[in-house]
């Protein structure tokens, strides 16, 4: 089966519904198929087409034209820099090319795919869509989804997050908006710049969300961050959030904007989404250590890789899985360490490469992080790296707070930064450990 073919099906039952809203323009479902269909025509079975474009209506049109002819779309994030580029288009040497400008001037730095395959291949067991890690861990690697797999996870994220009928959907996920077409779901592009999510201005997104009759939100945290405090912020239903560990503080922000509101925090990465969520409401009643991710999604099978007698890295195995270099058979090493608890709730501690290791000692650096900011209004973040066999805690704060954070961490040094700490591009949420390392030492 295609996966593009679950688009399709969506779009003959509901032609007239509007598939997506962008800035002032509307288009609906049995529109963007036709228009679906029109390019499809550009490509071959087993082609490579590189797609470097920002989330949007030709963002979709041309992912699912390549899903369609059977070829492989190449999904590069026009966030990365441009040696990434040149370095992720190299390995992907793709045939065509579809995207902004700096797309087209990669054609001067990478060479062009080198044949096709004499007859089409199978779609369900063949690549469709290839994507790359952000690399956080080291050199981004390429995430390979057949036409199964992709068809697997609308299934995971339709069971673990169903809509209900007449949802209209802000998003800024491409994943979950493609998982919108399959469902029939509206969705709405926001008007933010997904390079600077953090700079989004607030009145604009909650005017759009509310002429368009959002109904759900589906965002990494800083936009909720910044509606929250907006007077007029939109009345959403359901928020579903993820990409980047979540606060109990900022829970409790959003709790208090949108009281009568689900709150989801899920959990899962470029290969495996989803693998958990939990309702905001649970996690604070559980507290304890860790960031709670939830209990593992059905399909998902999980096990732990221990590092000491109880924190081990996170592996998962199943249908809408995706596989890496690195991984083990069926089982796909997620990066994050954390452990089981007694209600079988995978606690996150931290990433594997982000373990601080002193005098023999392993110490997570979520859980150090968690335990540095404790309910401390003025630290807006922590950070916990290792630097010459020491434990140094960062933390991002306006005021003296270094004293406090002692009593809280056994470090071996608390540095007070005045300036953000530096963040993934991606989500604009996660400690990006490398850079900081990068400034100390």
């Amino acid at each position: 089966m295609n996966a593009a073919s679950l688009f399709r099906d969506a779009a003959r039952a509901h032609p007239e519904r509007v598939a997506f809203y962008e800035g002032r323009e509307a288009i609906a479902f049995g529109a963007l198929w036709e228009r679906v269909e029109r390019k499809s025509e550009q490509f071959r079975a087993g082609d490579r087409a590189l797609i470097m474009l920002p989330m949007s209506v030709e963002l979709y049109v041309a992912l699912l034209a390549v899903l369609h002819a059977n070829a492989i779309a190449v999904f590069i994030d026009p966030w990365v820099g441009t040696r990434r580029m040149i370095q992720l288009a190299s390995f992907a040497r793709p045939d065509h090319w579809i995207g902004t400008w700096k797309s087209q001037l990669l054609r001067l730095f990478v060479r062009q795919g080198s044949g096709h395959p004499a007859r089409p291949p199978r779609a369900g067991e063949t690549p469709a869509l290839l994507t790359f890690t952000t690399g956080s861990s080291g050199t981004p690697k390429g995430v390979n989804r057949t036409h199964r797999i992709l068809i697997a996870q609308h299934e995971r994220l339709a069971e673990a997050f169903p809509p209900k009928a007449g949802d209209v959907d802000l998003c800024t996920f491409p994943i979950f908006a493609l998982n919108n077409l399959a469902l029939g779901v509206t969705t709405v592009i926001p008007p933010i710049d997904l390079k600077r999510i953090d700079a989004l201005d607030p009145q604009a997104v909650a005017r759009v969300a509310r002429k368009r009759g959002v109904t759900t939100a589906t965002a990494s945290p800083p936009l909720f961050d910044k509606l929250a405090t907006h007077p007029a912020r939109p009345p959403f239903r359901r928020i579903l959030t993820g990409g980047a560990p979540v606060t109990d503080a900022q829970l409790r922000a959003w709790i208090a904007a949108w009281p009568d509101s689900e709150i989801v925090i899920a959990y899962g990465s470029s290969e495996a989404e989803p693998v958990a969520h939990i309702e905001a409401r649970e996690r604070l009643a559980a507290g304890g250590r860790g960031y709670l991710a939830g209990r593992i999604v059905n399909g998902v099978r999980a096990k732990l890789d221990l590092i000491d007698h109880q924190v081990g890295e996170l592996l998962v195995a199943g249908d809408h899985v995706a596989h890496v270099e690195g991984d083990e058979g069926e089982w796909h090493r997620m990066g994050d360490t954390g452990w089981f608890d007694e209600e079988a709730r995978f606690r996150i501690a931290g990433r594997v490469h982000s373990t601080i290791w002193r005098n023999g000692i392993a110490h997570h650096a979520q859980l150090v992080e968690q335990a540095a900011r404790g309910e401390d209004p003025r630290i807006k973040r922590a950070a916990a790296i290792g630097v010459n066999g020491k434990l140094v805690v960062v933390v991002e704060s306006g005021e003296d707070v270094a004293s406090d954070v002692r009593k809280r961490v056994d470090a071996d040094e608390v540095i007070v930064a005045k300036e953000p700490l530096p963040l993934d591009p991606r989500h604009n949420s996660k400690i990006d450990y490398a850079k900081l390392r990068e400034t100390l030492c």
